[in-house]
């Protein structure tokens, strides 16, 4: 059975990769007959660099740049050819600040416009910028800062970039850049800029802010939508997505040509995950909470409605969810079973996931066996060999079932190993191998089977 386990990132504890991998080694222990593919998925959110780092090969590239509260902090990003892939959360995330520090009127974006900056400046003509976990809520000021924008108050007053000052911006010098840089913006919501599922009121809070500072960042805001529109003639007001991140946007959509797009679907392309969908028998995804949020295309659910398309069952684990935010998948299974803390669950997130994943790769292997060509004639085998009926299940391996799958292989391995055909029994988990590479114990009996001919002729492998 052919198994993509595709998640995105666990908020605050497993990120994409660490959550696949999870996945990957309870199938993996549950039964060899599993095929499983890792392909880690972000949406513009927690560790979207990371995922397109691998996707497009990029190299890391390390600077010195100012935090949110403006200290001097490292940070990365990665380049590949010509593109730089940014992620804003390096620079000016919520990550970097510690309890107490979070103060949306206070923080800046400006670390992200250095990044942006250093990458034109070294050669980058894209840039992909990711725009989740941000502490700021200054509508994209410090960043516009750092990138040579200058902005004043009605009395000429020169003003920092920072969310206090959204409500006291009267003008704007901007910078021109070239026509051909390109910057898009991959983003994971569609909330807009002002009003209730603005930028103030729906993520002032996440930030830090007290009911009176959002009142405060939402009359600063709504002046800085004015401002915007009056200077570069592009409403702002109207615009999904534009108050994400706080308004990061505005500026780069309005004086620098930014494109904002749909962050799943967008690095789903990227990933090429329409062929990897072609390939599985079933999909897993999942990430720490599946509710009314994810359905605005988060990376779970679009992913899902890509499977659905393609007439692929696809499956979730999440930290928790609610059930009106599943029916898109078939099943979502909590990886918490007992009363946890918060604390302890993240602390012990990866442990969870591999049982609430083997618990579910027993419900899938006996559904294959009901429901796979030729799957239920693999387990069979599977069973013969470890009660060494060796004859019977050489009988079965022989009558025709489909060689294009890495179980066959396997068993075959094992079949020809409990022979003592051992050259046999190798070139059976090598091609094993081939049809899947993370076949972990192909790899393993290939290399026992290697040191038992290598004691066996020590000169077998220096002729």
């Amino acid at each position: 059975m052919k198994i993509l386990v595709a998640p995105n990132s666990m908020k605050g504890s497993l990120d994409a990769f660490a959550f696949a991998q999870s996945v990957e080694q309870a199938f993996r222990k549950v039964s060899p007959l599993f095929e499983v593919r890792t392909l880690p998925v972000a949406d513009g959110g927690d560790f979207t660099a990371q995922v397109l780092r691998r996707a497009l090969s990029a190299v890391p590239v390390k600077l010195t740049v100012y935090d949110p509260l403006m200290r001097r902090i490292e940070a990365t990003y990665f380049v590949s050819g010509k593109t730089a892939i940014i992620e804003m959360s390096d620079a000016s995330g919520l990550k970097l600040l510690s309890d107490g520090e979070a103060n949306p009127e206070k923080t800046s974006s400006f670390g992200t416009g250095e990044m942006i900056a250093h990458a034109v400046t070294n050669g980058c003509n894209t840039i992909l910028l990711g725009i989740g976990g941000s502490a700021t809520v200054d509508g994209g000021l410090g960043m516009l800062d750092a990138l040579g924008f200058q902005f004043s108050d009605a009395s000429g007053n020169r003003l920092p970039g920072v969310g206090a000052s959204l409500e006291k911006v009267a003008a704007v010098i901007p910078v021109k850049f070239s026509s051909e840089i390109s910057i898009k913006i991959i983003c994971d919501v569609e909330n807009p800029l002002l009003g209730a599922a603005g930028a103030a009121r729906i993520f002032g809070p996440q930030k830090g802010a007290d009911p009176e500072m959002v009142e405060r960042l939402e009359a600063g805001m709504t002046n800085w939508a004015g401002i915007l529109e009056a200077s570069a003639g592009i409403r702002m007001t109207d615009r999904a997505g534009m108050g994400a991140a706080g308004g990061i946007s505005t500026g780069l959509v309005a004086w620098l040509g930014a494109e904002m797009v749909e962050g799943a679907d967008f690095i789903f392309d990227l990933l090429n995950l329409d062929e990897q969908l072609g390939w599985a028998d079933w999909v897993i995804t999942g990430e720490g909470k599946i509710d009314g949020q994810s359905l605005g295309n988060k990376a779970p659910v679009a992913l899902a409605r890509r499977a659905r398309a393609k007439g692929k069952p696809v499956t979730a684990l999440a930290g928790t969810f609610e059930p009106q935010a599943t029916h898109l998948f078939d099943g979502v299974f909590p990886v918490v079973t007992g009363p946890v803390s918060l604390r302890e669950a993240i602390s012990r997130a990866e442990e969870l996931v591999f049982e609430s994943s083997c618990q579910l790769a027993r419900l899938l292997l006996q559904a294959a066996t009901l429901q796979l060509p030729g799957f239920v004639q693999l387990r069979k085998a599977e069973i013969m060999l470890e009660q060494n009926q060796v004859e019977a299940a050489e009988a079965l391996l022989d009558s025709g079932l489909p060689e294009n799958l890495a179980g066959y292989w396997y068993l075959r391995g094992l079949l020809e190993q409990k022979k003592q055909q051992l050259g046999a029994a190798i070139n059976c988990y090598l091609r094993c191998q081939e049809l899947d590479p993370g076949h972990a114990a192909a790899a393993h009996n290939q290399l026992m089977v290697r040191q038992i001919l290598s004691f066996w002729n020590p000169d077998l492998y220096n002729p």
